[in-house]
């Protein structure tokens, strides 16, 4: 997992990265992510999608950017269940 679009550029030149796991709270948010997603993309690495204990917020943001750069793999996004989240509710994910 990257915590940050350094990282990228880090493993890509120890040729250590096999694919890169965008976790949208664990990079700070969406906008580090997106220059993470963007960054490991332009570096022509694999992306997949990942994200634990989520809320319903943290849930729709990384489903947003993971769409954005199309990642369809299965991605890991489980533990909301245990989130009660005071800001949205009603995130429901169709046809996968």
């Amino acid at each position: 997992s990257l915590r940050h679009p350094s990282d990228i550029a880090t493993f890509v030149k120890l040729e250590a990265l096999d694919v890169a796991i965008a976790k949208v709270q664990r990079s700070g948010g969406l906008t580090l992510s997106l220059r993470l997603c963007s960054l490991a993309e332009d570096c022509g690495e694999r992306l997949m999608g990942s994200g634990l204990t989520d809320s319903d917020l943290g849930l729709a943001s990384s489903l947003h950017l993971f769409a954005a750069f199309g990642i369809d793999t299965p991605v890991d996004l489980n533990g909301r269940q245990f989130v009660d989240s005071v800001y949205a509710s009603g995130v429901e994910v169709k046809g996968g």
